[in-house]
């Protein structure tokens, strides 16, 4: 038996298992803590593998379906005109419903939060975009919010 745990260990750090595979190391690690003779350490160690290879899974399966996506979006057209600018701009609603069929299908969901940033006179906002996979990641900008307008004119309250 530890034999085999060992060499289901080393495959499962190589390399992503497919769901079956990670079910088969999961019922292994439920197999190894039934007995009675395995120590508290060792099941933690074997259940962080378990949560290692989820979590390296989901990271592909997230870089995967962002390709798929990338590849499937088109650019947006500019649907508006700024005459401050003389220039044409991409509306909220032509960008929205634009990506949003892409993504959606594709498993992501964004959602956004703000923090203080470090820079004066700016916000920090964050994209968080989440995979039905489980996986992940943090976009942040820090945007400007001092007021100003294109031409540096007092345009909106800070």
């Amino acid at each position: 038996m530890a034999t085999a745990l060992k060499k289901v260990e080393a495959q499962a750090v190589e390399t992503a298992l497919p769901v079956n595979e990670t079910a088969a190391i999961f019922s292994l690690i439920e197999r190894v803590c039934a007995d009675k003779t395995t120590s508290v350490e060792r099941a933690e160690q074997l259940f962080q593998l378990y949560q290692k290879v989820q979590a390296d899974q989901a990271r592909k399966d997230f870089t995967a379906a962002l390709v798929a996506a990338q590849a499937e979006m088109e650019p947006v057209r500019k649907d508006a005109s700024n005459p401050q600018t003389r220039s044409k701009y991409a509306t909220f609603e032509a960008l929205d419903s634009a990506a949003r069929p892409v993504y959606s299908k594709h498993g992501f969901a964004p959602t956004y939060r703000t923090e203080a940033s470090d820079k004066p006179d700016h916000v920090r906002i964050i994209l968080t975009l989440m995979h039905s996979s489980g996986h992940e990641r943090d976009y942040p900008i820090d945007m400007p919010a001092d007021g100003k307008g294109a031409k540096g004119g007092d345009v909106m309250t800070k």
